[in-house]
């Protein structure tokens, strides 16, 4: 497999490389949309995967409600931490 852009680690270094050998940035992706500003990740959650796992049998019984209330509860919580 060829890597053809700058911003792909390079073999062995877990430190990606940008166009100016740093970190990517936004010039490292033409016609993308600007990279927003680092936000602290969120530290609580409504609903987390303990609930979507149901006494960790992850039954099928009301499964798609709650992965959709964790997804939900997830976004939430992460349009509250870029709020602030």
């Amino acid at each position: 497999m060829t890597r053809s852009h700058s911003w792909l680690s390079a073999p062995g270094n877990a430190t990606p490389i940008g166009s100016e050998g740093g970190a990517p940035t936004a010039d490292d992706f033409p016609g993308t949309p600007p990279i927003p500003q680092t936000i602290s990740p969120p530290t609580r959650y409504a609903v987390t995967i303990q609930d979507v796992a149901a006494e960790g049998s992850f039954p099928a019984e009301g499964h798609e409600d709650r992965v959709m209330r964790w997804a939900d509860a997830t976004i939430s919580a992460w349009k509250q931490a870029s709020a602030r």
